[in-house]
């Protein structure tokens, strides 16, 4: 199942939502100590969220197909 087209596209969902989760975790710590709460920064915070989650999701990825780094 999980080298499926199917499955790997749940497994990409998968990684992308847990790495949402963290970055999106870290900002609401950061929020709760009174911090980037105007608007203009807590919307370029939200984008800096969403695209460290893709290129993180992209990395582990292109590591787990290629085999690693080296």
């Amino acid at each position: 199942m999980a080298r499926s087209i199917i499955g790997q596209l749940a497994l990409f969902a998968i990684t992308l939502s847990a790495f949402y989760h963290l970055a999106k975790g870290l900002q609401h710590l950061v929020w709760d100590s009174g911090r980037a709460l105007d608007i203009k920064t807590a919307s370029l915070t939200s984008w800096v969220v969403i695209a460290f989650a893709v290129l993180a999701t992209v990395a582990v990825w292109f590591v787990a197909c290629t085999g690693g780094l080296a």
